[in-house]
């Protein structure tokens, strides 16, 4: 299932997302967390590349 995310451009030069719920009964909702405190548990593929020392962030 596709996801949308919908961003706005705040008038200051920033910009906020906003991810609407479409599946309240399934989703208890969308949280961001910094790369290095992720939540417990995860999602299986991504605990795998988290300790195979996948990281989005490196330059």
């Amino acid at each position: 299932m596709p996801v949308r995310v919908r961003l706005h451009e705040s008038g200051d030069g920033t910009w906020r997302w906003r991810a609407p719920n479409v599946e309240p009964e399934l989703c208890d909702g969308w949280d961001w967390y910094e790369w290095d405190n992720l939540p417990k548990p995860l999602f299986r593929p991504l605990h795998n590349a988290v300790r195979a020392g996948f990281n989005p962030f490196h330059a």
